[in-house]
C-alpha cells in the first residue's frame, strides 16, 4: 500500500492491481486514504479491455437481453496455477474476482447475498481453496454461478478455460473459450493458444486484454477520462469476495452488506 499512497501523494495516475489487500479491512483502508488524496487510480481489470466482453457489456447494458435473469462464469486453469499462484493468493481474490467484478458491472441492481463451497485438498497447506463453487444473487433477484479452479492437467489443450454467459428475458450472451478458434495438432499434441488475454506473439511481445487494458489506461489519463475500472468497482468485487470466503467459512449464505 506504502507506493501507492506516496504516489496518490504526488498527484500521479494510478494503475493497480487487484486484489487491493489480504482482508476487506486492509482495501477499505486503502480506498479512503486514495481518496483522501483525490486519486482516482485504474485498476487493471483486464476483462474491460477484451473486445467480446467489452461488446457483451455494452449489449446487456443497452438492455439488448432485456431483464438479466442469470450469469454463468467459469474460469478453470492447469495445475501451474496451485504452483505459481496458491503459495501467495487464492482463487478468488486472483482469478474467479474477474468475472465477479463484470457480473456485478452488468447489472443494474445491487449484489446482495452470496455463498460459496471450496474443495481444499492440495491447498491445504497454502490456506487457499483447490476448486471454488459460487453464487450471487442480486437485490432484483438476478442470480450468478461462478466455478473456478486451478487443478486440470499441465496438457490440457487451452492453458485456460473460460466462459461467460448472460441469460435475460429477451435473450443470451455466450463467450466461450480463449482461443478465438485457434487449434494447433502437431507431434506434440493438440493445444489451443489463448490469444485474449496475454498472447505472446511471434516478436516476443505480450497482446491480448493484458496489453489493452495498459492501453486504455495511459489513453484515458492522457485524455482525462475516467478509469474502465476504478476504486468504487473494486471494492464492491473486493465485497463480494469478501463475502464468499465468510460463506465458506459459516457453510452459510453471507449478505454483502454486512461485511466488515
Amino acid at each position: 500500500h506504502g507506493p501507492a499512497i506516496a504516489a496518490a501523494r504526488l498527484g500521479v495516475h494510478l494503475l493497480l492491481e487487484k486484489p487491493l489487500g489480504r482482508t476487506i479491512g486492509e482495501v477499505r483502508s486503502l480506498v479512503e486514504e486514495l481518496r483522501s488524496h483525490g486519486a482516482k487510480p485504474t485498476v487493471n481489470f483486464i476483462l474491460h479491455a477484451e473486445p467480446r466482453f467489452a461488446r457483451m457489456k455494452e449489449l446487456v447494458l443497452a438492455g439488448a437481453v432485456g431483464r438479466l435473469v442469470s450469469i454463468f462464469a467459469r474460469r478453470r486453469g492447469t495445475r501451474g496455477g496451485i504452483e505459481k499462484y496458491a503459495p501467495w493468493t487464492d482463487l478468488l481474490s486472483s482469478t474467479l474476482i474477474h468475472d465477479i467484478e463484470m457480473t456485478i458491472r452488468i447489472n443494474n441492481s445491487p449484489p446482495e447475498r452470496a455463498y460459496a463451497e471450496a474443495v481444499v485438498r492440495e491447498c491445504a497447506e497454502f490456506g487457499s481453496q483447490d476448486a471454488v463453487a459460487a453464487t450471487l444473487r442480486f437485490a432484483d433477484g438476478t442470480i450468478a454461478l461462478f466455478e473456478s479452479s486451478w487443478v486440470l492437467p499441465k496438457n490440457q489443450p487451452a492453458p485456460l478455460d473460460p466462459a461467460f454467459h448472460v441469460v435475460g428475458d429477451g435473450g443470451l450472451i455466450e463467450i466461450e473459450g480463449a482461443d478465438q478458434g485457434m487449434r494447433v495438432l502437431d507431434a506434440a499434441g493438440l493445444t489451443r493458444p489463448d490469444f485474449a488475454h496475454w498472447p505472446i506473439s511471434g516478436t516476443g511481445r505480450v497482446g491480448g486484454a493484458l496489453t489493452a487494458s495498459l492501453g486504455e489506461f495511459v489513453a484515458r489519463a492522457l485524455a482525462g477520462e475516467p478509469p474502465l475500472a476504478g476504486l468504487d468497482e473494486a471494492y464492491k468485487a473486493e465485497a463480494v469476495v469478501a463475502a464468499m470466503k465468510q460463506a465458506l467459512e459459516a457453510g452459510r449464505p453471507v449478505n454483502v452488506n454486512d461485511i466488515e
